[in-house]
């Protein structure tokens, strides 16, 4: 099954090449693309394999992403698109070129069903749990009036399945209250990768049944909006080299709840807190740090997205935090948009142990986001991003010192045509 998604792939854009190509249904379609244009400046990023704050950096990247929206009728359309992204690195004098199929899907509506199936984005969990273009089916349901449910089934990595179902109710304008349930089949060996230098031991193999159940809402209380998520995971997780078996069970929690408010047309502040549970002795019995599958989380840009957090930043099954001892991670954010083409955005969190490794490691520290953006025309946008990440006494005990600050630089440019 190792080459199910390679073959799901090609499988599906040749049918949809040839749908495209048939006469039988009237075909429209529009072309579109968007170049993004991204020079970064990092210093004392972490490298990955070491774990070390020891990565200066200055590279480019341009991606080109062309796409093509078609449909063939009423009811059913769909979407081809790829990404070409070409990178250079200063520092390193490196150069790559990906070429990627990110969207390759059929959408069919019917009275009350709406039906996706091919390579399509997956927002699971509020993309907690998933947040990736992954071949599949998405079945979405509108049972009666503000009622709503939907089954989504998907292929991760190259053969383990994923599968949800979502009962949800939409009370008003950007509302909704949601119940969800989450089954995830380690088929790979994707969880013995990512656990391996948490037990001190690389496994060559790993099965397990990973649950997530929670619930999601995003509703006004009068003039504030909430926005909420939380959820517990269970599982078995099986790890097996050679003739040796060790089976582990699993048990966390992730909750990320936020506040918003909006002073005026031009500025907007919420504060918002982030927590998973943490695992103070890993190897003793029951596993209690929280396990995502292909996540991504928004709340700040070096700890969750820079590759500190390994969790958010991940393109695999893999744990909370530099160590599995979890983050409790609460913060403010601030928003400025004196024009419509121009806006401001500022983060501000502190990231503590979830579950403390010893006294003196109770924080990891703290990150502030600063973000430019000024929309040129409707198809141009320039932005600027600054990022800062200042360790704590978690990292200044690991290392015998603390490490330099983190630093991410971006200068940016959309073009859209």
């Amino acid at each position: 099954m190792a080459g199910m998604r390679a073959a799901l792939k090609i499988t599906l854009t040749v049918a949809l090449l040839q749908l495209c190509a048939s006469n039988a249904y009237p075909f429209d379609y529009i072309l579109k693309g968007e170049i993004s244009e991204r020079f970064y400046v990092v210093e004392n990023a972490v490298n990955l394999e070491s774990g070390r704050f020891d990565i200066d950096d200055t590279y480019n990247t341009l991606y080109v992403s062309p796409s093509m929206a078609f449909s063939f009728g009423s009811s059913v359309d769909g979407l081809l698109a790829a990404d070409i992204e070409c990178l250079h690195s200063i520092e390193s004098e490196k150069d790559g070129v990906d070429v990627l199929l990110r969207s390759a899907y059929l959408t069919w509506r019917t009275g009350r069903s709406t039906v996706r199936a091919g390579q399509q984005p997956f927002l699971i969990g509020k993309g907690l749990i998933l947040d990736n273009d992954e071949p599949g089916i998405s079945i979405d349901y509108r049972i009666k009036g503000p009622y709503y449910s939907g089954i989504d089934a998907v292929i991760v990595e190259d053969s383990s399945p994923l599968a949800s179902i979502t009962l949800g109710y939409k009370p008003g304008f950007l509302e909704r209250l949601e119940l969800f349930g989450v089954w995830f089949s380690d088929e790979d060996d994707s969880i013995a990768e990512a656990i391996e230098r948490i037990i001190g031991s690389k496994r060559s193999h790993s099965t397990g049944d990973l649950f997530w159940y929670g619930v999601r809402a995003d509703l006004f209380l009068w003039d504030v909006y909430f926005s909420g998520i939380f959820m517990m995971q269970d599982g078995r997780i099986n790890l097996k080299k050679g003739d040796r078996e060790r089976h582990e069970g699993l048990s966390s929690y992730l909750m990320d709840v936020g506040l918003d408010y909006n002073f005026s047309d031009c500025f907007s502040a919420g504060a918002f807190l982030f927590l998973t549970s943490g695992d103070k002795h890993p190897r003793r019995g029951e596993f209690h740090s929280f396990i995502s599958v292909i996540p991504y989380n928004p709340r700040t840009s070096i700890f969750f997205n820079g590759g500190i957090n390994e969790q958010f930043s991940s393109d695999a099954v893999s744990l909370s935090g530099i160590t599995p001892a979890g983050v409790i991670a609460p913060g403010i954010r601030v928003i400025c948009q004196p024009s419509d083409r121009l806006s401001a955005e500022m983060t501000v969190a502190l990231m503590l142990a979830e579950k403390r490794p010893s006294s003196k490691q109770k924080w990891y520290g703290w990150e502030a986001d600063l973000i430019f953006a000024y929309a040129a025309s409707k198809d141009v946008v320039l932005f600027l991003e600054a990022d800062y990440f200042h360790h704590g006494d978690f990292f200044k005990t690991r290392y015998g010192r603390r490490p330099d600050p983190v630093t991410y630089l971006i200068l940016g440019l959309n073009l859209f045509f």
